[in-house]
């Protein structure tokens, strides 16, 4: 975590499902070990970064960033991974996001 982490309000089932999810996707992309990291730190969002998204003001955040040293995804993966019930996973395999 940075130092002087600013506050900031979450709904703990929410943000529980968000770092749980990809991090289990992180361990099955890592079948023979590797490294997750998890970093908390500061960011503000100017209206230069908020264009095109209209539910986020430009202002003072947390961020959270997630990466690991597993194999990577195919770009045909990384170009649907934020769409929604997108999945590389057999049936019943996923976790999902709720």
């Amino acid at each position: 975590m940075a130092e002087k982490l600013w506050s900031t309000c979450v709904d703990v089932d929410q943000f529980a499902n968000f770092v749980l999810n990809p991090a289990i996707n992180a361990r099955d992309a890592m079948p023979f070990g590797g490294r997750l990291t998890l970093e908390l730190a500061n960011a503000v969002l100017d209206d230069r970064h908020v264009t095109g998204m209209p539910d986020v003001p430009a202002g003072q955040y947390v961020m959270l960033a997630m990466t690991d040293t597993g194999t990577g995804m195919p770009p045909e993966v990384a170009e649907r991974v934020f769409e929604p019930f997108f999945t590389t996973k057999p049936e019943g395999a996923g976790t999902g996001w709720v």
